[in-house]
């Protein structure tokens, strides 16, 4: 009867209480086996009386409480999955479930030996749970039989556990391509934990004979599984030989083997090992001789059995890295070693899935550089394969001569030599090939056979992909024949730079404004196939992709720490790849450039001239990609709200042409942001005229190309801010561009960093985390330049705000256009909320708990508020116009408030700040139209002196003497506001105030700004060129002393606003149903001048 109460428990709310519970229940079966199995009692028990506990007395409670057991197993708390699983174990042992015929409750247990979601040791113990099952497992002990029969016993139970997974996997109605052989690594683990069963996954000749012998699989239970389940048994099977193979080496190989064909991209895991003693050395080493022979025999003729099986091929390929050099080198196994790496080969060029290209890749590299007496045959099977797939883009490219005319770029002859060299052996087979003319127009044209064209570019695209990750392995110039001053790799490279060209101007999109004849003319040599747009899309990228990789191989990584989101429960996240070129750092290091880690900058190399350094090979590289790089952001097609055009002059591009531009500038951006990692600025300070001549410079054309881009793409981002959130986005749109901002920041663009810091909000959780990992590392680069990019991301925002304030097309509106209008106008107030959201997490980045991060902020932080409130009280548009209705700006204040926690501390910058705006907002009063000043904005202001704890303003008559404050501000100059965003030392530099004509609509304004972008690709200014301009000893500034007509002035100004307060009080009254009646017809016009 005490028993149940342990069963009553199970249903606890508390997982401890439960797992008290099932340990009370499994008390007496471990006692009962540490009794058998002869192991000191545990504390406590030493006067118990072991020997008389019947274990058949628990039956009733067994039986009672089984199904709440079983499900324990699933348990929301590990501890409490960890006992049950043991206890359900022990049941098996006892005998307690012979009776069961629940195949759930089977199916619920078995299933824990593949759950993602279990520890190790519950993952062991259901594989315990599973093997007691297995009719292989019953059989006598192996130490009675030859090793023949051993080996057979072993090969049985390992096919066993394989069908049992197979049937598992293939469970419902889940595809055989999506078949999650993966979760096999964690049966091999398991087995590897179980000192009994060990021996299954280190016996080589057991596991390769049970993948050769071809048996049907099937379940615990011995029926056959389905057709489905015998495909998953042999892909079982030989994932868990490469597991196997992969654990093995790591626990028993040398230290030195795993460091030498270690791999940052391969996540091979080095484990640490004790010191052993020699006898264990050797005979861990004999160990691992054993492995490499049977993967050595047995390879090759695996690659041929599961050739076409993309499943097996990837962990097949990934093994030879793990054999010994010295079992290579042995005479007797040269036939094999020679078989392996023609089938390598061969698996390489045919293949196109990225994991076998990637695994294949290793392996053929790390053979080629091993220690072995067959490192030169390795090497050359290398050479053939790198040299093949030379020739097949030579064979494939050279066939663009007819689009020539498409494109207008001829070819080079340089170039038609270089293709001429390595296609002889291609050209009789290609005009036998062609009955009705050269292949080249046949079948390699862009603009005609589109089937035929569209099959090569896709060939093009596999080949480019084959050469990439080679490229990223080793150097492909060792394996090309280079002549004197001739750099075979450099023309391939030039060759392929042209291909691209070429294809990027046969896609280009028209210009939206071209006019019907030229439109009709041009409109036949666009192509518009979309099997041909795509499959030049992808060729485009990889193109751009292996000319990187020639120039940079992957070699460190850059990591931004980031912080988890509430909503995503992110941990960190590691995002940037930074390349550092193989060419570049080949270069530094035979210059003699680069002395010691921490010396890059001012070692100055001997005898190095300038003109050597500007016409080097990486030089030249980088600058034909940078070309190809502005035909891909040329493809850049605006919107159909910013062009503004009618039909007739419009060219209507289809969905796939907006999705190739899509694509080619992604991948475009991608690169470019790679480039600006590869040649930083900073490399302009350099001493060496070579690494001078390195430093990327002239990059604001694409820069601005990019941001261009990531503003057209900006609403899908902040669609993403959903539930069910696309991360593919931000880490295509955002990713790159932070990389390239942060590895710059000393000399970056802040007008481009504020296009990136818009998304630290309402673009979701993943592009959050990114902008919020950036913004880290770029204050502690530099936090001043951080802060005036947000206060350029505001100001650009704000901007756009206004210019999308809604307004009402008719004096007479109808119903449903006043829904319409208020719906526009609940959006908008929407939009700012956001903002204000945004400025706040901008706010808080500066510092914690009250203290700013970096000592540098206090003082620019007081030029960042007074810059802030001179915008606000600016009326001065873009154009640098005085076009704005008084006051227009004042809302920004409620952004800039954001910040007034900081300004608070500081009592002599509140007490400046405090002048500041007086004589901001008196001018503003005294000005003749201050009537039309919105009581919106009035608003703002008072709530910002509010939130800082400035004291208000008097109040003065607006129809005060005007002379006065004209004189203060007739030597005022116009400046373009838009171009202040230095901080540090920034002036203040009053409001304009002069009378201009009326301000163009909000509609208008966007489109004059889009249509700017369509001719040419944009420019971003430099750093250097958005700094603040110095501050004229005439201009008005807050430090500047007043003059005493100006305080005679301001006396006057006083003394009229008493005398006219009851006159302003009556003319109120007299146009107050006016007003209200403008108001409410004409919203927008409180934004323009009337």
């Amino acid at each position: 009867m005490e028993l149940l109460y342990f069963g009553w428990m199970l249903h606890d709310k508390s997982p401890h209480v439960r797992s008290a519970a099932l340990s009370g229940l499994l008390a007496p079966f471990r006692a009962v086996k540490r009794l058998a199995e002869g192991k000191p009692r545990e504390s406590g028990d030493e006067h118990l009386m072991i020997e008389k506990i019947d274990l058949s007395a628990m039956e009733h409670v067994v039986s009672k409480f089984l199904k709440r057991i079983a499900e324990s197993v699933i348990d929301v708390d590990g501890e409490v999955q960890e006992v049950a699983m043991e206890l359900m174990l022990e049941l098996l042992k006892g005998g307690f479930l012979d009776d069961v015929e629940d195949d759930e409750l089977w199916n619920l247990v078995n299933c824990r030996a593949l759950a993602t979601d279990a520890s190790p040791k519950v993952r062991r113990d259901a594989l315990s749970f599973v093997l007691e099952q297995l009719e292989p497992f019953d059989e006598a002990e192996e130490g009675k039989e030859s090793e023949t029969n051993i080996e057979r016993k072993r090969a049985q139970q390992i096919d066993s556990i394989a069908s049992f997974a197979a049937h598992t996997m293939t469970s419902g109605n889940r595809p055989v391509d999506k078949i999650m052989v993966h979760l096999s690594d964690y049966l091999v683990q398991s087995l590897r934990d179980m000192p009994e069963h060990r021996s299954l996954v280190t016996d080589w000749s057991a596991m390769l004979r049970a993948i050769k012998d071809d048996k049907a699989a099937a379940t615990a239970h011995n029926v056959r599984a389905g057709e489905k389940a015998n495909v998953a048994k042999q892909r079982v099977l030989v994932r868990m030989l490469a597991c196997a193979a992969r654990e093995e080496v790591g626990s028993i190989a040398d230290e030195s083997f795993l460091q030498k064909n270690m791999d940052l991209e391969t996540g091979l895991e080095v484990k640490d090992k004790k010191k052993s003693s020699t006898k264990t050395s050797h005979s861990l080493g004999r160990e691992h001789e054993r492995c490499s022979l049977a993967l050595l025999t047995s390879i090759p003729s695996l690659l041929l059995q599961f050739k076409g099986d993309l499943a097996i091929i990837p962990e097949l390929v990934s093994l030879p890295r793990f054999i010994l050099p010295t079992v290579l080198s042995l005479p007797q196994r040269k036939q094999d070693a020679l078989t392996l790496f023609k089938n390598l080969g061969e698996v390489y060029l045919s293949s196109s899935d990225d994991k076998i290209l990637f695994n294949t890749a290793v392996s053929l590299v790390s053979l080629s550089k091993g220690d072995h007496a067959r490192a030169s045959e390795s090497k050359a099977q290398l050479r053939k394969v790198v040299v093949e797939l030379r020739d097949r883009l030579c064979d494939m490219m050279a066939g663009d001569d007819a689009t020539v005319a498409t494109s207008g770029l001829s070819i080079d002859p340089d170039q038609s030599d270089f293709t001429s060299h390595y296609s002889k052996k291609r050209r009789t087979s290609r005009k036998n090939a062609s009955d009705n003319g050269s292949a080249a127009s046949s079948q390699s044209s862009l603009t005609d056979g589109e089937t035929a064209a569209a099959d090569t570019e896709y060939s093009i695209f596999l080949n480019l992909k084959r050469l990439r990750y080679l490229a990223k392995r080793c150097d492909l110039s060792a394996f090309f024949g280079n002549g004197e001053d001739v750099n075979q790799l450099e023309l391939l490279c030039n060759f392929v730079c042209d291909g691209m060209n070429r294809r990027l101007r046969a896609c280009k999109p028209l210009d939206i404004r071209l006019e019907a004849l030229d439109e009709e003319t041009t409109m036949h040599k666009l192509i518009s196939s979309p099997e041909m747009l795509a499959a030049i899309g992808k060729s485009v990228q990889e193109g751009l992709q292996f000319i990187l990789s020639v120039i940079g191989m992957f070699q460190s990584k850059f990591i931004l720490k980031f912080y988890s989101s509430p909503k995503t429960n992110i941990l960190g996240l590691l995002l940037s790849l930074m390349y550092v070129a193989w060419s570049l750092d080949k270069v530094q290091r035979e210059a003699n450039l680069i002395v010691c880690n921490d010396d890059l900058i001012d070692y100055e190399p001997k005898d190095q001239g300038d003109e050597d350094a500007d016409d080097h090979v990486v030089i030249r590289l980088r600058n034909r990609l940078l070309t190809v790089l502005e035909l891909c952001f040329a493809q850049y097609i605006p919107a159909t709200d910013d062009r503004d055009d009618d039909e007739t002059s419009v060219a209507k591009h289809s969905p796939a042409q907006l999705s190739f531009a899509d694509y080619v500038q992604l991948a475009a951006g991608s690169v470019f942001a790679d480039l600006r990692t590869l040649f930083p600025k900073e490399y302009a300070d350099a001493a060496s005229p070579l690494l001078r001549s390195l430093a990327l410079k002239e990059d604001g054309r694409l820069v601005g190309a990019f941001v261009r881009f990531l503003g057209s793409k900006e609403h899908y981002l902040r669609g993403n801010d959903s539930e069910i959130e696309n991360k593919k986005l931000p880490y295509s749109l955002l990713l790159p561009m932070g990389r390239a901002i942060v590895t710059n920041w000393n000399s970056g663009n802040r007008r481009e960093a504020g296009m990136f810091l818009r998304h630290i909000s309402s673009s979701g959780p993943t592009a959050s985390s990114i902008v919020s990992g950036c913004c880290k590392e770029m204050k502690k680069i530099d936090a001043v330049r951080l802060l005036e990019s947000q206060m350029a991301s505001l100001r650009q925002s704000y901007e756009n705000w206004v210019d999308d304030e809604p307004a009402l097309e008719s004096e007479r509106p109808t119903e449903e256009e006043m829904a319409e209008y208020e719906e526009a106008e609940k959006h908008h107030r929407e939009q700012f909320a956001l903002l204000e959201q945004r400025a706040s997490q901008f706010s808080q980045s500066l510092g914690v708990f009250g203290n700013l991060s970096d000592s540098k902020l206090g003082p620019a932080l007081h030029g960042f508020v007074r810059e802030g409130i001179r915008f606000s009280f600016s009326n001065i548009d873009a154009n640098g116009e005085d076009t704005l209705v008084l006051g227009s700006r004042l809302s920004f204040l409620l952004l800039l408030s954001k910040y007034s926690s900081w300004v608070k501390k500081s009592k002599k910058s509140k007490a400046e700040i405090q002048d500041y705006i007086d004589q901001l907002e008196l001018g503003m009063r005294t000005h003749e139209e201050f009537e039309d000043v919105h009581e919106d904005d009035l608003d703002a202001l008072q709530k910002y002196r509010q939130s800082v704890g400035l004291k208000n303003l008097p109040k003065t008559n607006s129809s005060a003497s005007v002379a006065s404050s004209q004189v203060s501000r007739k030597e005022t100059p116009i400046l373009d506001d838009e171009s202040i965003d230095s901080v540090s030392d920034l002036g203040a530099t009053p409001s304009s105030l002069a009378r201009s004509a009326g301000r163009p609509s909000s509609a208008s304004t966007r489109k004059s700004r889009s249509s700017l972008n369509v001719s040419s690709l944009p420019t971003l200014p430099e750093a250097e060129q958005e700094e603040s301009p110095p501050i004229d000893d005439e201009m008005d500034t807050p430090h500047s002393e007043h003059t005493e007509s100006e305080e005679e002035n301001q006396e006057a100004i006083i003394l009229s606003t008493k005398r006219n307060r009851v006159a302003q009080s009556e003319s109120e009254d007299d146009s107050k149903e006016d007003d209200d009646e403008s108001v409410e017809s004409e919203p927008k016009k409180r934004r323009t001048r009337k």
